[in-house]
């Protein structure tokens, strides 16, 4: 469906560009009537595979049964929200301590978005500092400190990078936030070390969720070790990648081990959910003390309307406990595989320049560049308009990849969906 349709037009009258969220804009989009397991279904009834799965939560696909006759029990049984602490919350977040390495307890919030908030505001309180560090094209959520070198716009920019990605972001949150390059210890580690005086925490995506580019082990050890020789709070950004390449992330796949994590996607397996984790001696900074005054500067201060509501718990146990038995990773990781060694061989066979990135169910590809990619500088000058017609041409033939182009792998996927998928991308890369 292109961009002109009657209801997509419809949808603009109200919602500024159509869209829920500005990266989620693309030409062509279709406009979705519903979904089940591994397909969208648009309103003129064509039916794709689904790669985007929710931008990554749906790892048992649209509508699992399971979760749905959970979340219908929750539903009837359990009320909307109480206010209240109920026994959900401890049963879920059980799940994630035992799960997660850093978790010894865990805070939750409704988004990624918060979860990374909350962990900024939770290491400045403890440290004292201002200042934080992130890396050059990692995304973190839509709140101001983090809005700032998200884009691969620049071939060398100076560090620390300064340049923000929307209007309205106060300079002195600019200032305060430090863009380093990724998987640059040469730079990076000499830097933290001489502002360590001036940095509350150092945030890292192990696995750039924009780019697909995964952080070296190495890299997280050094930062790892800086961190705890200067007493910064290291934090991973593993909305993404918890739960999803493995029930403890990163963390457990390269036994690099933060002080803090944000969560989110997976954990609830497609409703809204976030939230931060760690160490016992650091979480206890958000809970009030019993000489502490309500607002008091001496608490971390977390609060939400809806934080670890019933239902919002109940999806949190339903999803974790589904992972924990079913252990989908072996299946949606070798697919994930076989779709990127695929894309890959195509570009070698039709002497197309291009590259694949990722890790596990995660994949990417990039067009007009070679060879192996660790820093998003080297992204820069890549042919986006061949990836885009790549993109479109694959919803042409019923596949659709979230522009990037990039794909989240689901264990819903059955083996002939990957071989149609396959299929589909030797077609177009006979075209491209």
């Amino acid at each position: 469906m292109n961009e002109s349709n009657p209801a997509l037009e419809l949808i603009r009258s109200v919602i500024p560009g159509g869209v829920d969220g500005n990266a989620k804009s693309f030409a062509g989009m279709p406009v979705i009537k519903n979904a089940y397991g591994s397909r969208l279904v648009g309103i003129d009834g064509r039916e794709y595979i689904d790669y985007c799965i929710g931008y990554g939560p749906l790892i048992f696909g649209h509508n699992d049964p399971e979760m749905i006759a959970a979340l219908k029990d929750s539903l009837e049984n359990g009320g909307f929200i109480y206010g209240l602490p109920h026994l959900g919350m401890w049963e879920a977040a059980s799940l994630v301590c035992r799960c997660v390495p850093c978790a010894e307890m865990v805070r939750f919030t409704n988004s990624g978005t918060e979860a990374t908030l909350s962990c900024i505001r939770l290491a400045r309180a403890i440290t004292g500092r201002d200042k934080i560090v992130k890396f050059y094209g990692a995304y973190h959520g839509t709140h101001e400190s983090v809005l700032i070198g998200i884009k691969a716009s620049q071939k060398e920019p100076a560090y620390p990078y300064v340049g923000a990605d929307s209007a309205g972001l106060p300079q002195g949150v600019i200032q305060d936030t430090l863009v380093l390059p990724f998987n640059e210890l040469e730079y990076s580690i000499p830097f933290i070390e001489k502002h360590a005086g001036e940095i509350a925490a150092v945030l890292v995506e192990p696995v750039l969720g924009s780019y697909g580019i995964v952080a070296e082990k190495a890299f997280l050890e050094a930062l790892r070790q800086t961190t705890a020789q200067h007493g910064i709070i290291l934090v991973f950004d593993e909305v993404v990648t918890g739960f999803r390449l493995a029930p403890g992330g990163i963390q457990e796949l390269f036994g690099v081990i933060p002080d803090l994590v944000a969560l989110g996607k997976a954990m609830g397996g497609g409703i809204p959910i976030g939230a931060f984790a760690g160490r016992r001696q650091l979480m206890e900074h958000v809970a009030p003390t019993e000489d502490a005054v309500y607002n008091s500067h001496k608490v971390a201060y977390h609060s939400g309307t809806y934080n670890a509501n019933p239902l919002a718990m109940t999806a949190v146990k339903t999803a974790i406990g589904k992972l924990m038995r079913d252990d989908p990773y072996g299946r949606i990781n070798g697919y994930g595989e076989a779709i990127r060694q695929a894309i890959q061989s195509c570009m070698e066979a039709h002497g197309i320049e291009g590259t694949t990135t990722g890790m596990g169910s995660l994949v990417q590809c990039h067009f007009g560049i070679h060879g192996e990619i660790r820093r998003v500088e080297e992204l820069v000058g890549r042919d986006l308009t061949r990836q885009e017609r790549f993109q479109s041409l694959l919803m042409d033939r019923g596949v659709f990849f979230i522009p990037g182009p990039r794909a989240y792998v689901s264990a819903v996927l059955q083996e002939s969906d990957v071989d149609r998928t396959l299929e589909a991308i030797e077609d177009v890369f006979r075209i491209l």
